[in-house]
């Protein structure tokens, strides 16, 4: 399918200076399936693929996708767990020319009835049970609401009669019934759009992207050189396959490098430590929060977790303190990618870079990409100061899928000369390193003056009795906006009101930043996949806790 921002001129600018290539992310497979037949590819919690078979698997399933009618530029939505089949699926889609729409496992009625009326998907692939929930039943239940809905795929064991078995499906031969060039007729350039990224909607309804082939390999080659990938690397992928850093550092890098791939079905900080120690990894690619939760869990020194060398971390900013803790317990380096699900990832930092500038900024833009910041009025502000990140280059997505409109919205114009909103705020150092400092919508105007949530909370989170905090804005009838300090205490610690104030104080905060109350929590509500804090509903929270007391 077209990009429906990519211009003719951008497509041939960024070509031509080597910025995007006219590989496929299935080139790569059937690649790794020539020269490293037998070396292992895939591992999960039940299954183990060397690059041969799981090439093999995705022939077979892209050649079954279009046996059964399935045409060109049609969706298929996965709401597949961290499984080998959800990789395969997504290799087999782009091979077949089919789209590919992943969601989490958590969507439901209402969320999986939106993707459909939105794509007019005629797949969907599920397994029957997951983590408690009949997905299938889900499915019976929509039907009559679905009417493009042509194919249930179920994945593992326990196939319903009205549903396609992906096992037998991938054990059926069907290359030996097609030509051995049939597929290349069919797959998508790695210029068309060949996936539909929905967001996780943490600030409102989510957002249908248009995900080409181009930006994810620009982005994936970058951290590549940036993190040293090898072949000889194990990437476990913490966070689901389809988002975050684990979409660029293993869904996309590791294949580039035929490093071996390490599925995490189900994120607690117990089952990714454990899988760590148990394959040895070398690499962990997740969010932030995943990060934080692993390193402050009351077993870590229960693991082994001596072979990684690096963590990858995206979604909400990391604090500086605690990227250190991190270093320090896990003895690796940490290192952090920014962008989203909407924009792409325009900035990484490296490897090699030292310390402050890794757990201090994001880096600079990717080969072709380039950020500005600017204020309320769209004027660049001065090196130092803060502003809003726009981004654009040959590291960032199509648009949002089908919508010129939308787009614009959010691009302000097609091609090359369109900037990215983030309303994220930032500011870049000297050596045109970026820091990210928090959402426009987080800041807490209290009597006129600016707070930015994420200085308390990296303040807070160096307190010896805390484990994690969010910081909010509460409404107040007097000074429209006050603080509030939302804090899960570590295990067998009390943290008081009075052992904040204080050690804020001490920390050198000023007066109209402390808060004003605090909210001790057992966990935090997160957005799909654990990469962020929701703070929109803490907000509500303390909101209708405030009004039950008559206090606004």
């Amino acid at each position: 399918m077209k990009a429906v921002r990519y211009t003719q001129d951008m497509i041939d600018d960024y070509l031509s200076k080597g910025y995007w290539t006219t590989e496929t992310l299935a080139y790569f497979w059937d690649r790794n399936a020539r020269e490293y037949p037998d070396k292992e590819a895939l591992v999960d919690y039940k299954t183990r693929l060397t690059w041969l078979q799981a090439k093999q698997q995705i022939d077979r399933l892209a050649l079954g996708l279009l046996s059964l009618g399935i045409g060109r530029d049609e969706v298929v939505v996965c709401q597949l767990p961290n499984w080998v089949e959800a990789v395969i699926f997504r290799v087999a889609c782009e091979k077949a020319g089919i789209l590919f729409a992943p969601t989490m496992t958590s969507s439901r009625h209402t969320e999986i009835k939106r993707i459909f009326d939105t794509t007019e998907a005629v797949g969907i692939v599920i397994p029957k049970e997951f983590d408690g929930f009949d997905h299938f039943k889900l499915i019976e239940e929509l039907r009559p609401d679905l009417p493009t809905l042509k194919h249930v795929f179920v994945a593992g064991g326990n196939v319903p009669g009205r549903a396609l078995s992906l096992e037998e499906m991938l054990r059926e031969p069907m290359e030996t019934k097609y030509p051995s060039e049939y597929l290349q007729k069919a797959a998508f350039s790695p210029i068309e759009v060949s996936s539909i990224a929905i967001t996780s909607g943490i600030t409102g309804l989510p957002k249908f992207v248009e995900w080409a082939t181009t930006p994810l390999i620009l982005g994936a080659k970058t951290c590549i050189e940036r993190y040293k990938m090898t072949s000889d690397d194990i990437v476990i992928a913490l966070g689901p396959i389809g988002w975050g850093s684990t979409v660029f550092v293993g869904f996309v890098a590791a294949p580039i490098v035929a490093a071996k791939i390490v599925l995490l079905e189900k994120f607690t900080p117990e089952e990714g430590l454990n899988l760590v120690e148990k394959e040895k990894c070398t690499i962990a690619a997740g969010a932030a929060a995943q990060l934080i939760m692993m390193v402050r869990d009351s077993n870590f020194h229960k693991y082994d977790v001596s072979s990684l060398r690096a963590f990858s971390w995206t979604g909400a900013p990391l604090p500086y303190h605690m990227a250190i803790e991190a270093e320090e317990a896990m003895g690796c380096t940490i290192v952090g990618m920014y962008g989203g699900q909407d924009m792409g990832v325009p900035h990484t930092v490296s490897i090699d870079d030292p310390s402050e500038v890794r757990h201090l900024t994001v880096g600079k833009p990717l080969p072709g990409t380039e950020t500005k910041l600017v204020d309320d009025a769209g004027e660049e502000v001065p090196q130092g100061e803060v502003g809003e990140i726009l981004s654009r280059g040959a590291a960032c997505f199509p648009g949002r899928y089908k919508s010129p409109e939308d787009t614009l919205k959010v691009w302000g114009a097609m091609g090359k000369e369109g900037w990215y909103r983030t309303n994220d705020l930032g500011k870049f150092d000297k050596a045109g390193n970026l820091s990210v400092v928090g959402r426009k919508e987080d800041i807490i105007v209290r009597s006129g003056q600016k707070v930015y949530p994420l200085e308390i909370e990296n303040i807070l989170l160096t307190h010896p009795k805390v484990s994690n905090v969010a910081v909010v804005g509460m409404p107040d009838t007097k000074e429209g906006e006050r603080v509030c300090a939302y804090v899960i205490p570590k295990p067998q610690q009390q943290f008081t009101y009075d052992d904040m104030i204080s050690f804020l104080e001490k920390k050198g905060l000023s007066p109209y930043k402390l808060p004003q109350r605090l909210e001790i929590i057992d966990r935090f509500p997160m957005s799909s996949g654990g990469q962020k804090i929701l703070k929109r509903e803490l907000v509500n929270i303390i909101t209708l806790k405030l009004k039950a007391e008559g206090k606004i």
